[in-house]
This record gives C-alpha cells, sequence and structure tokens, in this order.
C-alpha cells in the first residue's frame, strides 16, 4: 500500500532509541526515551496560505529533527510510523 499525505504533512520513520552507551552500559526498556529523529517516507505537497500555495520544504529520504512528543501514530503496511505537520519539525540533519 503507498499513502501519500494531504496538505503540509509528513510521514516519518523515527529513528530507534539507543540501548546501550558508547561505553556499553545497556538501558533497561522501561528507561529508554523515543527519539526526536526520523526519516521523512512520504510527504504531502505542500498548503494554501491567503492566495498563495505554499510547497512543503522537506522531502522524501531527508533526516530530520522534531519537537519531542510530536506526530501521531500511523500503521502503514504493517509499520508504525508518524505523522506529523511540517510546522512541527525543526530542521533537517545534512
Amino acid at each position: 500500500m503507498s499513502f501519500l499525505p494531504l496538505h503540509d504533512r509528513v510521514l516519518v520513520r523515527r529513528e530507534a532509541a539507543a540501548k546501550e552507551t558508547e561505553s556499553g552500559i545497556v538501558f533497561a526498556p522501561s528507561a529508554l526515551e523515543k527519539t526526536n529523529q526520523g526519516t521523512v517516507v512520504a510527504v504531502g505537497p505542500g498548503k494554501q496560505v491567503g492566495n498563495k500555495f505554499v510547497e512543503t520544504t522537506v522531502k522524501s529520504g531527508d533526516e530530520i529533527v522534531f519537537t519531542k512528543g510530536a506526530g501521531l501514530p500511523v500503521k502503514v503496511d504493517g509499520e508504525e510510523l508518524f505523522m506529523l505537520v511540517e510546522s512541527e519539525i525543526f530542521g533537517i540533519v545534512r
């Protein structure tokens, strides 16, 4: 199934949380915090602002940083992804 977000919405695959530190300390599953980084999977075309159409800035494949707690969980082909509004994205990692 393909999924195309509407307006300025962005579908994101969240990065997996680190389960262990670089020095080898392993975190308990209950201590893992959800990351606020991910990869853009699909992007809506943009939105109408007054008399102008504003295209979405991010594109599929971009690595992004977004606000903590942002996004609505969505299951697409059995995979849990997150739907964000573009304004919830802080920036693109280059």
